[in-house]
């Protein structure tokens, strides 16, 4: 069905930027700093931003589809990491990640929800392995690389549009309704598609 191959298919383009922007806002900081940043205090107020990104998705869960709650998270991601191509001060680099961070919030617990509903339960474990593949693949492919920092953050946020395109036409498409997960709310927790979670 239509639905189950188009969400899916956002799976690279919108975890990739997840993982790959964690590898690449250390050296960021870095080489936009005279001095060492205080990257403990800093990956700190990540986690409050992440967490608050949560608590939002709990506030407005209710008043909006979660499609539409996502696909609008992917364009203030794809905004948020652009910052990065413009400049490499350290305050501007700050409130790029920590509105990342944000929209990392919501996206888990969406994302989780959308999956239990459109993936068949009988077919989850595969399709999320079959799946896991390009993801691990664009992550290699631009770590491998060793690209510009400001290429690798151009690249997170054409992903982050596609993966913004993706969950339109996933909104736009008739809905089909599948067993929800087994364990409460439908959180995605299958074979540690949490594990990117707020840290």
């Amino acid at each position: 069905p239509r639905r189950n191959s188009v969400r899916p298919s956002a799976h690279s383009p919108d975890a990739a930027p997840l993982r790959l922007s964690r590898s690449l806002r250390t050296p960021a900081f870095s080489a936009g700093a005279e001095t060492t940043p205080p990257f403990g205090l800093i990956f700190a107020t990540f986690m409050v931003a992440c967490m608050g990104g949560s608590s939002f998705f709990a506030l407005v869960s209710g008043r909006i589809s979660y499609e539409a709650l996502l696909r609008n998270a992917f364009v203030v991601a794809a905004a948020a990491l652009s910052l990065p191509l413009y400049s490499s001060q350290t305050v501007a680099l700050l409130i790029s990640f920590l509105a990342f961070e944000a929209v990392v919030g919501v996206y888990w617990p969406a994302i989780g929800t959308i999956k239990s509903r459109v993936v068949p339960e009988e077919a989850r474990a595969t399709i999320y392995n079959l799946y896991r593949v390009p993801l691990n693949c664009v992550v290699l492919g631009v770590l491998l690389n060793d690209l510009a920092i400001t290429t690798a953050f151009g690249a997170c946020c054409v992903m982050l549009l596609v993966a913004a395109v993706a969950m339109h036409v996933l909104s736009s498409a008739p809905a089909k309704h599948t067993k929800p997960m087994s364990g409460g709310d439908g959180a995605d927790s299958e074979n540690g598609l949490l594990e990117d979670g707020c840290h």
